[in-house]
């Protein structure tokens, strides 16, 4: 279902499914989202193929393309969130892109919102152009794909309460700026722009290698270390890495490749 007309203020679309004809009760559109759903009937998800069925290559006033040749894809058009309503699943056998137009404003433009006990379910690298935010009783299922974030302004944020580990992050785009609303664990962390801005929240960790070629900032609390395997920690801007307790801990050993600056440092016991 979806708004005829697109433009940046006019549309909206949602997809589900059912297995019946039966009248579905409370089918809301959202101005500027595209929702995903699914009926009690249908199953316990909804597929990134599903949405492949009829996209924006079919009608060009549908906000999204769906494609499952030459590898499956989402690609989400600029000024749109991404929804995934409460309850439902959506399992993506592919890659995710919410485009967005640089807005610094618009709290659509380019994010993913996970609703109260929706669990989305992902197996390749998901791209975000704003903000990615979730309830505290919602999923993120990611295995080993990547999160990548590729905003040119500020005023983005990062507030994923109660999901477990976010998986390796990238943050791109030149004058692009996030906060981290809540506590993270991450795997790999990368900063791989000059101008790219991350403010880190008072408890976050890192259990893959850090490479900074931007400015992280984390005013209180502490960032971990903790691997068993080797971390390599450092990047062309590390200096501009202001951290305030950093805590080494885990077996696996740690490898500064250019200075990392915080109020203070602690190596835990059996930590290389």
């Amino acid at each position: 279902i979806w708004l005829d007309g697109y433009g940046s203020t006019t549309s909206g679309a949602l997809v589900t499914k059912a297995s019946s004809t039966n009248a579905i009760a409370n089918l809301d559109l959202y101005q500027n989202h595209l929702i995903i759903s699914h009926e009690g009937t249908s199953g316990t998800s909804t597929l990134l193929s599903d949405l492949g069925f009829y996209s924006g290559t079919n009608d060009s006033d549908i906000q999204f393309v769906a494609t499952t040749t030459n590898g499956s894809s989402l690609t989400v058009a600029p000024y749109q969130k991404l929804f995934i309503a409460s309850g439902k699943t959506f399992v993506a056998s592919g890659t995710i892109t919410v485009s967005g137009n640089a807005s610094s404003t618009s709290r659509t433009d380019g994010s993913l919102h996970l609703a109260t006990s929706s669990t989305l379910i992902v197996t390749g690298t998901t791209t975000l152009a704003g903000s990615f935010t979730a309830s505290t009783s919602a999923t993120f299922t990611h295995a080993t794909s990547a999160l990548a974030f590729n905003a040119t302004t500020t005023g983005k944020v990062i507030n994923h309460n109660a999901l477990a580990t976010l998986g390796s992050t990238t943050f791109s785009g030149y004058g692009g700026g996030w906060t981290f609303a809540t506590s993270a664990t991450t795997s790999t962390f990368v900063v791989s722009t000059s101008t790219a801005i991350v403010t880190l929240p008072g408890v976050f960790t890192i259990t893959g290698d850090f490479n900074n070629q931007g400015t992280v900032i984390q005013t209180s609390g502490t960032t971990t270390f903790n691997s068993a395997n080797t971390q390599s920690i450092g990047g062309t801007s590390a200096a501009s890495s202001s951290l305030n307790h950093v805590l080494m801990t885990g077996t696996g050993m740690k490898i500064p490749t250019f200075p990392l600056k915080a109020n203070n440092f602690t190596i835990d016991t059996g930590a290389d």
